[in-house]
C-alpha cells in the first residue's frame, strides 16, 4: 500500500471521510452510536489505488516500491479517493476530485514511459547480450 488511513485524513475533512467510506444505508457507527469511518472501505480503496498504480510504475520499476516516494504517496491518496468518491458520492461540486484522480493517472503514464523519473530510482543502462550461436549441445559435441 502505498498511503494509509492517516495520509486521506490529512487531505480530507474528517466527516467527508466518514460519508465516502461508508454506506448511505448501512454507516459503521462506533461505541456511542455515531457514524465513523469504515476502514474495510478505505483499506479496499487504498488496495485499490496501490493496485492501478502497479500497473503503471512495474512497467518501469519492480513493484511495490519500497521506499515510497512523496510523490507516489500523494498519487495514491488521490486515487484512493476518488475511488472513495466513486462508491456513488460523487457530485458536480466535486469535480476537482475527478481533475486530481485524471492528473494522478497521466503522471503515472509518464512515470511508466521514462518521460518522469522517480526521485532516486534512476533507471541504469541496460545490456542485452545476442542469442547463442552455437548452444550446449553443440559444444558437448567436440568435447
Amino acid at each position: 500500500m502505498y498511503c494509509t488511513l492517516a495520509d486521506l485524513e490529512k487531505r480530507l475533512d474528517r466527516q467527508k471521510l466518514i460519508e465516502i467510506s461508508n454506506d448511505r444505508d448501512n454507516p459503521v457507527l462506533d461505541d456511542q452510536g455515531n457514524p465513523t469511518v469504515n476502514e474495510a472501505n478505505v483499506n479496499m480503496a487504498i488496495e485499490e489505488a496501490g493496485a492501478e498504480m502497479d500497473t503503471y510504475l512495474g512497467r518501469r520499476y519492480p513493484v511495490p516500491l519500497s521506499p515510497v516516494p512523496d510523490v507516489v504517496v500523494k498519487l495514491a491518496v488521490d486515487i484512493a479517493i476518488y475511488n472513495l468518491f466513486s462508491r456513488g458520492w460523487m457530485q458536480q461540486e466535486d469535480q476537482t476530485i475527478y481533475t486530481r484522480y485524471r492528473g494522478a493517472i497521466k503522471l503515472l503514464e509518464k512515470m511508466a514511459s521514462g518521460k518522469v523519473q522517480l526521485p532516486g530510482r534512476e533507471q541504469g543502462i541496460v545490456v542485452r547480450a545476442p542469442a547463442k550461436v552455437f548452444g550446449d549441445d553443440f559444444r558437448k559435441a567436440y568435447d
